[in-house]
């Protein structure tokens, strides 16, 4: 099963807008005020959670989101359970990455349970684009050994192997971004 395009091609279309929408600081304080909406500096996984929900549907992938929040908090922030302000930027990078790295998972995950077992590896594993054996990927993957690969397994498998904007981009090479 290919990559869903249209999704991809409406994720690229958001990611450009939020860009623009992040280009001088006026435009990011007016952004992170409507993420930020009791002015308290500090905003919790459920106001993200609620942000994403009314002002950005596409990016409602809660493994997703729940991975974008881990990162920017404990990875990329200070370690405690708030977004500053001064992560605002690293949250919105986070969110557009771990969804297009959902979109991957997604696609391999045939059957939506939301993890991967050996099979669907094997008859996904062509989305990849990798040169290996997909048993000893998958093996590699599953660090549990629970004999499926959850999403945050494959996060981090995935952002030592792959490139999702590459992968992605593959993908999109010969879809027509004017069509109807």
């Amino acid at each position: 099963m290919p990559i869903d395009t249209e999704l991809v091609t409406k994720l690229n279309a958001l990611e450009d807008t939020i860009r623009a929408d992040t280009k001088t600081k006026s435009l990011r304080t007016a952004l992170w005020r409507s993420l930020d909406f009791n002015g308290n500096g500090i905003v919790s996984l459920a106001e993200i959670d609620k942000w994403v929900v009314e002002r950005y549907p596409l990016l409602n992938s809660k493994p997703a989101l729940m991975r974008a929040y881990k990162k920017t908090t404990l990875k990329d922030g200070n370690g405690d359970d708030w977004v500053q302000r001064n992560e605002f930027i690293k949250l919105l990078r986070n969110l557009f990455y771990f969804n297009r790295v959902f979109i991957v998972f997604d696609d391999i995950d045939t059957d939506d349970d939301r993890r991967i077992d050996l099979e669907e590896f094997k008859t996904g594993f062509e989305v990849l684009n990798l040169d290996a054996d997909a048993e000893k990927v998958f093996a590699e993957i599953d660090r549990n050994g629970g004999g499926f690969i959850l999403f945050n397994e494959f996060c981090s498998w995935f952002a030592k192997n792959m490139n999702v904007e590459e992968l992605l981009a593959d993908e999109l090479e010969d879809v027509d971004l004017n069509e109807e």
